[in-house]
């Protein structure tokens, strides 16, 4: 019945538990986690039995398996790296493909150049976002 009171909140209007907050995790404490539990899957425990141990789901357990499995920490570190540069890298030349665009067009020479100077500006944060 809505409204009515549970042990983690209320029923219908459901508030999260502190157990089932999101958590962030970082490559190396993925990859650490991976062979804890593959460990402990190795001593006679099951999936399912380690996964709540490491306090994550069966799941994720195995997202991250297929996306780290096999990854030493600093590989799983420089993946992550990567990603996020060809990220920045994919912006970069969505940005630069905006522009030719708009040097297409014809444009009265003050906007191209305040187009110009804006981009330089961009280029010159590191275009990060």
């Amino acid at each position: 019945m809505p409204g009515e009171i549970c042990a983690r909140g209320i029923i219908g209007n459901w508030i999260q538990g502190p157990e089932l907050a999101r958590k962030s995790y970082g490559a190396e404490q993925v990859v650490n986690m991976l062979r804890q539990i593959e460990v402990a899957v190795a001593n006679g425990k099951t999936t399912t039995q380690a996964c709540k141990e490491a306090e994550i789901t069966e799941q994720t357990y195995y997202r991250w398996r297929k996306e780290y499995g096999g990854l030493q920490v600093d590989q799983a570190k420089r993946l992550k790296e990567l990603e996020q540069e060809n990220a920045k890298l994919k912006r970069l030349v969505e940005f630069a493909g905006l522009l030719l665009l708009l040097f297409e067009i014809q444009l009265p020479p003050l906007l191209r150049r305040r187009i110009l100077r804006y981009a330089d500006g961009i280029m010159a944060q590191g275009f990060s976002r």
